[in-house]
């Protein structure tokens, strides 16, 4: 496929790097090896590219794979978190939740209480809520 306006190969290079490597410690440095290009450079043609830099390139990649990794296993979170390359836990909690909207515990519970909606737009609305509105539900039927 042919680089068109937006696009840059080098970039993608180091996208699918990422995809490849996301467990893995990964720096600018690290990444901007893997095209022959300086940090700043690469930071640069990332921002310009694909919209974004390349830490946070990273970090979603990062939180998709842990996304998937508790909708469909039984690790413990500490165990998605070292499995998608974050060591310490707590940043790992902060991070997911800041990414999806819910913290990790709270979005598997989700997950196994058919809420489908997790990864649209719409507003998570918690068990209590919907508990809570049931009855006037059943007597409007």
């Amino acid at each position: 496929m042919p680089i068109g306006a937006g696009e840059d190969r080098r970039v993608k290079e180091v996208l699918a790097f990422i995809s490849a490597h996301y467990w893995q410690p990964l720096t600018r440095e690290v990444l901007a090896r893997q095209v022959n290009l300086s940090p700043s450079r690469l930071h640069s043609l990332f921002r310009r590219h694909a919209g974004t830099t390349p830490r946070a390139a990273i970090m979603a990649k990062r939180m998709a794979k842990a996304a998937e990794l508790l909708r469909t296993t039984h690790l413990l979170v500490k165990e998605v978190a070292a499995r998608v390359g974050i060591q310490d836990d707590s940043h790992f909690v902060r991070d997911f939740a800041k990414f999806h909207g819910l913290g990790p515990t709270a979005y598997r519970q989700a997950q196994y209480r058919g809420h489908p909606h997790l990864d649209s737009p719409r507003p998570f609305v918690p068990a209590a809520a919907r508990d809570a509105e049931a009855p006037a539900r059943l007597a409007n039927r």
